[in-house]
């Protein structure tokens, strides 16, 4: 996922057909099909000047949602990522 100052972009995405930003921080990723159950599991990398903590959170077959703090803001509020790596395997 390749953010900047917009909307996210998937540079290259396997099953996932987009990612949309629905808070600071707070994402939703689409899959292209849907996956056989919601037990698969997700790994998240992210590319920023900031060390930041993601958390996935809702995973459906269709989609799931993520959510990036940073541990550097006061309370750990949620940050935008710039880019990020997404792994998933089920």
């Amino acid at each position: 996922m390749d953010n900047g100052d917009g909307s996210p972009i998937v540079a290259s995405g396997g099953n996932i057909s987009s990612i949309n930003r629905t808070a600071r921080g707070e994402y939703r990723v689409n899959f292209t099909i849907p996956m056989p159950n919601s037990s698969y599991a997700v790994v998240i990398t992210g590319n920023s000047n900031d060390d930041q903590i993601v958390s996935v959170r809702g995973k459906s077959t269709t989609s799931f949602n993520f959510i990036s703090f940073d541990p550097g803001i006061e309370n750990n509020l949620t940050a935008n990522l710039t880019r990020a790596n997404i792994i998933v395997v089920g």
